[in-house]
């Protein structure tokens, strides 16, 4: 779920300068999505649930999901 939301986040708020268009989602992205990143990856760091091989595989699994879901978007709607 962290890496999910930071790379929704940050895919929404880019959008807004790559594009020079409003990107809808880029201020709840801004407000919600970057900050809960941040304070899941600093509870999963003081558990001490990171390692490289977790931290791999959320980035896989976050990057799987947003690119799923841009594909459905794109191919299906």
């Amino acid at each position: 779920i962290p890496f999910w939301a930071v790379s929704n986040g940050l895919k929404h708020i880019s959008m807004t300068p790559i594009f020079n268009s409003y990107s809808p989602g880029a201020l709840s992205a801004a407000a919600l999505y970057l900050p809960l990143s941040v304070l899941l990856f600093d509870r999963a760091s003081h558990e001490g649930l990171l390692s490289v091989r977790r931290v791999g595989a959320a980035i896989a699994l976050g990057l799987g999901v947003q690119f799923g879901v841009l594909g459905l978007g794109h191919f299906v709607g």
